[in-house]
């Protein structure tokens, strides 16, 4: 447990009994004491010799029988550092200090009260809880603090692990298998931690805001302004901050009203120079004006700032005074069986807290339109189609710059130059089979040619658009000779009667007419190109790729594909993604369709 410290607290001594590894991994056969011993007797400041035996469970283990004074805490907390860390002082800056480097807030004193006896907090059992605290925003928690550890075992064996790398890949990181176990693998006695350097700049404000949306509506404006000037980022309710103004002496409200949501912001640098204030001031000016904040107090001076920060660390002690009360500090995801819930599905235990959220105004079902700008993510709630969209497009458009001029020429070439002859024949039926090929025939195609010549642009839509070009264009052949020929023989000899010759016939006549027809089958062919999966897979357009695509050789999805994945996962959050994801695709291709259509109406003439 721990809490803050309080003053007059009462000198007692009492002996305190420990229990240590078993006799066995603590004595050699000859009685002389082992390593675990001796770490042991270390750890519980006693010697060996003063070490007992004590027999429990039918087993033989080693005793430490220790006085135990209990003194004023901030006492002993110095004994520990400088125990620990050998030449540390502790600052009334709440920091430890070195001449250069300080630790960060998160592994600052802390102290437990139990009873009416206040017991300082270890760094070992700070560790063991893998304690956050009030800078855990700027500097993470314990387990991010922590470099090395030293760890005595159950079977009395210690564990050395205090290295001091910042990047150490050498194996399995077992350190952090200790780090919040809270002495259940271990007890933790030593450590290597990083230090930072002491901020020489510090700013702190208070701030009313409209809700808790407002509150991490104004958290993230401060990083987008700065995001490493942020050292504390606290919420407190206004009953909480009503408790310490209540019950705690010498707090009041800094603000002029009361509100039911506040923020404490907490800004620091390293630059002796770096403008905090005007910094806060732009900040609460943008939220105001959005009426996110409603009123707010910058610091200014030390006295101020430490004024304020005690509103947010006498919550436990106003909090006790008022009486008994249920707490946590918990972060969790939202919970997708509660959207399930709230849906009439998943959990029945869940139905009540949704209805009540619902009822709150804290729970709406409303139209996600970042998903329509998101990419693929492992969490449903993250995921979006822009990503496979733009990939779609890509791969489309690659598509059709290689097939339509291609296929086009080769419809022209075929009715109005070719010779019909028995090769022509063979390439005539050669064009219809390949029509009616299934699909992953050219995706293996495309896999053992354009893959072997550009073997680094797999799943890119240049590979992707090669392939179904191959694809789409004995359709665009077979709708284009089919164009070609119902343009009337007539018009063709009108041309050649006035002078023209073949070429300025077929390109100025004939070609025109046949347009409108050419480009329907050209985006039904498209169309369907879109919606091929097969083709896709094989070349390895199957990957999870997490942004959109820069560019015709960076890797990609496209939409079925996407569709494809979503459908086979497990998570139940997927499923209405996978739901959306094919309305977007069935939408893509009424907007082809529909393209066609006034295509053709618009280039369409009679004769």
């Amino acid at each position: 447990m721990l809490a803050v410290a309080s003053a007059g607290v009462r000198e007692t001594v009492r002996e305190e009994t420990v229990k240590g590894p078993p006799a066995t991994a603590a004595f050699d056969k000859d009685g002389n004491p082992t390593r675990a011993a001796e770490g042991f007797a270390r750890s519980n400041g006693v010697t060996v010799d003063q070490l007992t035996t004590e027999e429990s469970g039918g087993r033989t283990y080693v005793v430490a029988r220790k006085r135990v004074e209990s003194r004023p805490a901030l006492e002993l907390l110095g004994e520990s550092v400088e125990r620990l860390f050998g030449g540390l002082r502790f600052g009334r800056s709440m920091y430890w200090e070195t001449p250069e480097v300080t630790f960060s807030r998160p592994i600052r004193w802390l102290l437990a009260l139990w009873g009416d006896e206040v017991v300082p907090a270890t760094v070992g059992g700070v560790l063991s809880t893998n304690a956050g605290g009030n800078t855990t925003v700027r500097y993470g928690n314990a387990r991010e603090l922590m470099l090395g550890l030293e760890v005595v075992l159950p079977d009395g064996q210690i564990w050395n692990g205090l290295r001091r790398l910042r990047k150490d890949n050498t194996g399995y990181a077992l350190r952090h298998l200790f780090v919040g176990a809270e002495g259940t693998l271990g007890i933790v006695t030593a450590a290597t931690l990083r230090l930072f350097a002491r901020p020489r700049a510090n700013e702190v404000l208070f701030c009313s805001v409209r809700d808790e949306d407002a509150a991490l509506n104004v958290f993230r404006r401060f990083r987008e302004a700065d995001e490493t000037a942020i050292r504390a980022f606290e919420y407190m309710s206004g009953i909480g901050v009503d408790f310490a103004v209540k019950h705690i002496p010498g707090v009041t409200l800094p603000v002029a009203e009361r509100a039911d949501h506040y923020i404490l912001v907490d800004l620091a640098s390293t630059r002796a120079d770096a403008d905090l204030q005007g910094l806060a001031e732009q900040v609460l000016g943008a939220a105001m004006e959005e009426g996110e904040g409603l009123d707010a107090v910058i610091g200014g001076n030390e006295a101020k700032r430490q004024a304020i920060w005690r509103i947010r660390e006498e919550h436990p002690e106003a909090q006790r005074k008022e009486g008994a009360s249920v707490k946590n500090d918990v972060s969790v995801p939202v919970s997708r069986d509660l959207a399930a819930a709230y849906r009439g599905e998943g959990k029945r235990e869940l139905g009540p807290i949704a209805r009540q959220l619902k009822r709150d105004g804290k729970l709406v079902r409303a139209f996600d339109l970042g998903f329509l700008t998101r990419s693929d993510a492992i969490d449903p709630q993250a995921v979006g189609i822009w990503g496979a969209l733009k990939g779609s497009i890509l791969t489309m458009l690659v598509t059709l710059v290689l097939a339509f001029p291609v296929g086009v020429l080769a419809a022209l070439y075929l009715e109005e130059y070719a010779p019909k002859n028995r090769w022509t024949d063979i390439i005539e039926v050669s064009i219809n089979n390949l029509a009616a090929v299934p699909s992953i025939i050219f995706g293996l195609l495309g896999l053992a040619v354009f893959l072997a010549i550009f073997p680094h642009y797999r799943s890119a839509p240049l590979i992707g658009g090669m392939t179904l070009a191959l694809m789409t264009m004995p359709v665009i052949v077979i709708s284009g000779r089919n164009a070609i020929k119902a343009v009337p023989p007539s018009i063709r000899d009108a041309a050649f009667g006035i002078g023209a010759s073949r070429v300025q016939t077929v390109f100025h006549h004939v070609l025109p007419l046949a347009l409108p027809g050419i480009l329907t089958g050209t985006i039904i062919g498209m169309a369907r190109a879109l919606g091929e999966t097969a083709p896709l897979l094989m070349i390895g357009m199957r990957a999870f790729v997490a942004t959109p695509p820069d560019g015709f050789t960076a890797p990609s999805s496209v939409l079925p594909v996407q569709i494809f994945l979503w459908s086979d996962e497990i998570d139940r959050g997927f499923i209405e993604r996978t739901s959306a994801a094919i309305i977007v695709l069935l939408l893509f291709l009424l907007v082809m369709n529909g393209l066609a259509i006034y295509l053709r109406n618009r280039f369409e003439k009679r004769w």
